[in-house]
């Protein structure tokens, strides 16, 4: 029987990730009275809030807290979790939550790129000076805090040692790239999360070997596919193509301006209409919808998403289309035929399907004539397209990721589901 309800504190620099990555933890929850807690620095990212309406949630703004140590101590955590537990930020977070004896989670929620496959300097390709501002008050509000929290720690020591190697990542970032490789993603080899759940065995063997953390400790529980809904089931809805976003520009990945993008997105569309299909675009959780939306203004054949079921919009599709995005993730597991845009902004993606026989690569330009001569999967293509889900998703059908995930938790506190 279980003495009090769960507490679980969730770390994230932004909401705008909280829909996507947050509330299907939640909603899946075995036992609704666990509260959740949403901690933020939104002020920094200069992002709103999402709106939550479940009594159970509450967000919390670290932006301008002095103490972090006794705010965390406040809310009596049973566990923090973590999406990107080898930021500079989470990582003073995470050195604080093992102070106060917050147990800590790693929950993957991406692909553990291979940095060291293409140029950092020139990933986040926009040099203006709007962005070059905001990146230098965001290091310098990091910076900041760890000096504040020095005076609030028992173990001031772990926070210059944090510094250090950090800064040393950095350098390395900038100008040996071709290491990045050796350096470790999701924490350093003296702090990082006590327990980690990660998509594939190949995720859990990296963290082994980059952080030494405890294999006991690391949970295979496969990719978190939302489940289709009802809707999903209306087929002859199949003569519509999906473009999955990757907030490019919204990330300042690539250069280019809002009219730029806007050319793009209705080149899309054409190519798309040319071939005789309807577009559906789901946009990433960073993109700004109304805008996206206003590219679009009297254009009919097409529907733009933020927040819907990815596991619907993949069903009713013909074809999948996008860069290197995480949403690949279903068409892979519905055996969609994936359409990979080639970049002039990427000599190479840090992550290339193809290479694991996903998709075919083609120039936006091309995509017209590519839509009308791509046929279905071949066997050998839907071969590539299972050893893809063992390898790297573990699409365990029977148990859920979140079960799996509570599950643990409550295994860990010694505790039980009723």
């Amino acid at each position: 029987m279980v003495s009090r309800r769960m507490k679980i504190g969730y770390m994230l620099k932004s909401t705008k990730s909280f829909v996507a990555n947050i509330v299907p933890i939640i909603d899946n929850s075995p036992d609704k009275s666990i509260k959740h807690f949403i901690f933020h620095i939104n002020k920094i990212y200069i992002t709103e809030n999402e709106k939550e309406s479940d009594s159970n949630v509450d967000f919390i703004e670290l932006t301008n807290i002095t103490n972090l140590k006794a705010t965390l101590k406040r809310y009596k955590l049973d566990f923090m979790l973590f999406l990107s537990p080898g930021h500079i930020y989470e990582l003073l977070i995470l050195n604080i939550c093992k102070e106060l004896s917050i147990l800590t989670i790693f929950y993957q929620h991406g692909l553990s790129l291979d940095l060291s496959s293409f140029d950092p300097k020139s990933l986040f390709q926009d040099k203006s000076i709007s962005r070059r501002i905001s990146s230098i008050k965001k290091l310098l509000f990091f910076y900041y805090s760890f000096v504040l929290s020095i005076f609030f720690v028992k173990k001031k020591y772990r926070l210059i040692q944090i510094l250090f190697y950090k800064n040393l990542h950095f350098f390395i970032f900038f100008f040996r790239a071709q290491q990045l490789h050796k350096l470790p993603k999701y924490g350093l080899h003296f702090i990082h999360c006590d327990f980690a759940f990660v998509y594939g065995q190949k995720d859990k063997n990296y963290l082994i070997e980059t952080l030494n953390m405890s294999a006991n400790n690391i949970t295979v529980s496969g990719y978190p596919f939302l489940m289709p809904t009802d809707s999903s089931k209306d087929l002859s809805k199949q003569d519509q193509i999906l473009y999955l976003s990757s907030a490019f520009r919204e990330d300042g990945i690539m250069p280019i301006t809002k009219e730029q993008e806007k050319c793009f997105y209705l080149t899309l569309l054409k190519q798309v209409e040319d071939a005789g299909y309807a577009l559906n675009i789901k946009v990433h959780p960073r993109d700004d919808l109304k805008i996206i939306q206003n590219y679009f203004i009297n254009h009919s054949n097409v529907r733009i998403y933020k927040n819907d079921n990815l596991a619907d919009l993949t069903i009713l599709s013909r074809y999948v289309i996008s860069d290197f995005s995480t949403a690949i993730f279903y068409a892979i597991k519905y055996f969609k035929p994936v359409i990979i845009l080639n970049s002039e902004y990427f000599k190479n993606y840090p992550f290339d399907y193809t290479e694991y026989g996903i998709g075919v690569k083609t120039d936006l330009h091309n995509l017209c004539f590519t839509l009308k001569n791509y046929r279905e999967l071949s066997r050998s293509q839907k071969n590539s397209y299972k050893n893809f889900l063992t390898d790297f998703l573990y699409d365990n059908r029977k148990v859920s990721t979140f079960q799996t995930l509570y599950y643990q938790m409550y295994r860990i506190l010694g505790k039980t589901i009723n």
